[in-house]
């Protein structure tokens, strides 16, 4: 009976301890604001509908995923419509679909990616110290990214005006 115990102890040690390391390397990854994104992975993980709305990812979604380094989700935010308005020139502006868009799954997004990202670091096989310098770099918040992004999107907006003012 008490060899059983500590089997169960051991197995629950273990759970505990890899969910510690998963937090933890979550943590690592996100950088600025991990409470808010570690509560959305965990209710992800627990399969409950997440509430997270990212109202920074709707008024600026190019600079914010430049923020987040999700730098493909940024090019195709900023391409895609390009392209659907040089193929459609009657379409809808979509600006405000993207934002809302951005508003609601933003953050589940960066959840994704984040978790994507992290368990292709740990299949590198690599040592634990260089694992979480791994997980640090690619992860994180890059400033420069978000000044890019922001030139970016007043760049488009000012094209947006000069085009609307010269008709």
């Amino acid at each position: 009976m008490s060899q059983q115990n500590e089997v169960i102890e051991t197995e629950n040690s273990a759970d505990f301890s890899s969910e510690y390391s998963r937090e933890r390397l979550f943590r690592l990854f996100v950088g600025p604001n991990a409470e808010i994104f570690l509560q959305l992975n965990n209710d992800l993980n627990a399969n409950k509908k997440p509430k997270s709305y990212n109202w920074v990812a709707f008024f600026f979604p190019i600079p914010w995923l430049f923020y987040r380094k999700m730098y493909l989700w940024g090019l195709a935010i900023l391409l895609v419509p390009v392209i659907l308005y040089t193929v459609f020139p009657d379409l809808p502006d979509a600006s405000i679909a993207i934002g809302v868009v951005f508003l609601l799954l933003g953050n589940q997004f960066y959840v994704e990616s984040a978790n994507k990202k992290i368990k292709k670091i740990e299949a590198l096989g690599l040592s634990p110290e260089e694992r979480d310098e791994r997980i640090r770099s690619t992860g994180g918040v890059s400033k420069t990214g978000a000044i890019f992004g922001g030139i970016i999107m007043l760049s488009l907006i000012a094209i947006v005006v000069l085009n609307y003012s010269a008709r």
